[in-house]
């Protein structure tokens, strides 16, 4: 009987056939990911797991916005905290409110950095914890 087993190889889970002639799962070895940060603030935005280390040349870098590369050892050794941590303790928590323009009432909370962040809709996004 073959057994099937998920590999979680540079960030995509791959579906490997054990004790079949597909045993052997080729793929390239990542030697990092891409963690882009605002600049200013060293808030953790997101997170690119590449499926092969030439895809962090591509990644997409806004206005305000920084890319530090983490070795894949450090993000499979933890979570999103602990690639924060590698980047640098960030001097806003980003928790912020969207406020409807309109109504002024709060609509959602995200964590962003307000800096570089705007509504899609056109709605005020406020900070609303400081604290780390």
């Amino acid at each position: 009987m073959t057994s099937r087993r998920e590999f979680l190889l540079g960030g995509a889970a791959l579906l490997a056939t054990v004790g079949s002639t597909t045993d052997v799962v080729a793929r390239e070895s990542v030697a990092a990911i891409g963690a882009v940060y605002a600049t200013k603030s060293k808030l953790l935005l997101r997170m690119h797991i590449p499926d092969h280390d030439g895809e962090l040349d591509q990644v997409h870098i806004g206005p305000g916005e920084s890319m530090m590369r983490v070795p894949i050892e450090v993000f499979r050794s933890g979570n999103h905290l602990v690639v924060q941590d590698f980047i640098g303790k960030p001097t806003i928590s980003g928790v912020c409110e969207v406020i409807h323009k309109e109504t002024g009432e709060v609509i959602n909370r995200i964590v962003a950095d307000p800096e570089l962040y705007s509504d899609p809709d056109g709605h005020y996004v406020v900070l609303v914890d400081e604290t780390v």
